[in-house]
């Protein structure tokens, strides 16, 4: 290197260094928000592929390529876990949920699949077995003032040596609204103690959740006439 081209490696080398130095975190910080956002857009879009149409099967092979790409997206593992655990892919969720604690060990709703999980599945499998109102308010906790929702039908799974599970259908008298309803059905469930979480709500329904000492709830208020509250519990035994 001649000595008159030297001041000219210095000078470039100077700008290279600025760039570096002032240009690299401002690229850092546009690669994590437009990492965020799709994370936030994909966690979405698996939410209603599972509250609205149930369709399990897309959630797992979206999630599954999603997480290629961000291996690290809490969301996408948690609702990744509850599909394989709706269709009885059980190792597969237990590694799923796994994942979700190794990057958010205070997660209460992986703590609880994990529960589950850690037990002896059931042998068989069996239909819904009826099961009557005064029997699956005894066993819930749940009782509701027949004006507002009367108790319609029931089914329970108890032969599972690791859960208890029932569905349980109640109708709204038919002068009573949507929001009637909904209100009516949170107001009761605060008053016993459950901690509500909205998990999904659109044009049709809305979704609640809560849980309780070894208990899971999910209630769905169900549009029509006359409205409708549909009752998954599951009790840990």
């Amino acid at each position: 290197m001649s000595r008159n081209s030297r001041p000219e490696f210095i000078f470039v080398l100077i700008v290279i260094l600025i760039l570096v130095f002032f240009g690299y975190p401002k690229y850092k910080a546009e690669q994590a928000y437009k990492a965020k956002l799709a994370l936030d857009n994909k966690a979405y879009q698996l939410g209603q592929l599972v509250l609205v149409n149930h369709d399990c099967a897309t959630v797992i092979n979206e999630a599954k390529a999603f997480l290629k790409i961000q291996d690290r997206a809490e969301p996408i593992w948690n609702v990744l876990g509850a599909c394989q655990f709706d269709t009885g892919k059980f190792d597969d969720a237990k590694v799923s949920f796994q994942k979700v604690l190794s990057f958010n060990p205070n997660n209460q709703g992986a703590k609880t699949y994990l529960n589950i999980l850690s037990k002896p599945p059931s042998t068989t499998v069996v239909q819904l077995k009826s099961l009557s109102k005064n029997n699956f308010e005894s066993i819930s906790g749940l009782k509701f003032d027949e004006k507002k929702l009367y108790f319609n039908n029931a089914g329970e799974r108890s032969d599972s040596p690791s859960t208890y599970y029932a569905s349980v259908t109640y109708i709204a008298p038919t002068e009573n609204s949507f929001s009637q309803t909904r209100s009516y059905l949170k107001e009761q469930l605060t008053k016993i103690g459950l901690t509500l979480k909205q998990v999904g709500d659109d044009a049709s329904h809305t979704v609640l959740s809560a849980t309780a000492k070894n208990q899971i709830y999910y209630f769905t208020v169900i549009k029509g006439s006359p409205v409708k509250v549909v009752i998954d519990y599951t009790k840990l035994k």
